[in-house]
């Protein structure tokens, strides 16, 4: 399996659900720059809710790419 953040569980009526992630993708990279097992420190600090983040993630198969709006945790 690709180096990446695992995720493991999408939060009901997220933008993430309607995107299509699911418990188990890897997101391998964030606007363009590869992510290790953790988030890097601070990078969501600049963003406001709303704004859009590009992710690529893994499930099985070749990477796809979806934008996400950011939004406050739930």
């Amino acid at each position: 399996l690709p180096s990446g953040i695992y995720v493991s569980r999408v939060a009901d009526n997220s933008d993430a659900q309607v995107k299509g992630l699911v418990a188990g993708d890897i997101i391998t990279a964030i606007a363009g720059e590869a992510v290790g097992q953790d988030l890097p420190e601070g990078w969501f600090h600049d963003l406001q809710t709303g704004d859009t983040v590009t992710l690529t993630v893994y499930r099985s198969g070749p990477p796809m790419e979806t934008s996400l709006a950011w939004a406050e945790a739930q």
